[in-house]
């Protein structure tokens, strides 16, 4: 058992962090995420958000952030509103409360990122994608549609272009 804070974590990231431990290798940058997950006020994303990142191969880094894709434009605004800038090195951020946290609503309010598979749905040759860190206490929903692939996060921040 992994208890944060005397409560039991239970899912995928416990049992990543015990089978580490066991095997004598490091799991610091998971307790970072686990940290950061905590702080995070949505219980549904506290159990869901690890086995999604797995599930979509998103990469952790080692300050317990994880890596996810958007497209934008081809001048690097967003492509519903065409006026978030997205540039890189940008910190996109909306209020959380302005995003919808209902995971059975598909597509609704929020900064959308995802997996490569959800972005490569999207692309078309008037479009970008660009690498995006996020810190889990941002995630607000992950949405039931698109095979798990794609969420709802309240801030991110442009990391780099993605050659394709």
């Amino acid at each position: 058992r992994l208890l944060y804070n005397d409560v039991v974590v239970e899912g995928d990231l416990p049992n990543r962090i015990l089978t580490l431990y066991n095997k004598n290798k490091d799991y610091s940058a998971l307790i970072k995420f686990m940290d950061r997950l905590f702080k995070n006020p949505g219980e549904s994303i506290k159990s869901r958000l690890f086995s999604f990142l797995e599930h979509s191969d998103i990469k952790n880094t080692n300050d317990g952030t994880f890596l996810a894709y958007k497209y934008v434009t081809s001048d690097f605004k967003d492509c519903f509103t065409g006026l978030i800038d997205n540039s890189v090195g940008t910190v996109v951020k909306m209020n959380r409360e302005d995003c919808d946290d209902r995971d059975e609503v598909t597509c609704s309010s929020g900064l959308h990122v995802g997996s490569m598979e959800y972005v490569s749905m999207m692309l078309n040759t008037n479009k970008k994608v660009v690498l995006c860190e996020v810190d889990p206490s941002n995630v607000v929903s992950v949405p039931i549609d698109y095979n798990n692939t794609k969420m709802r996060v309240c801030e991110y921040k442009v990391i780099k272009e993605v050659e394709l």
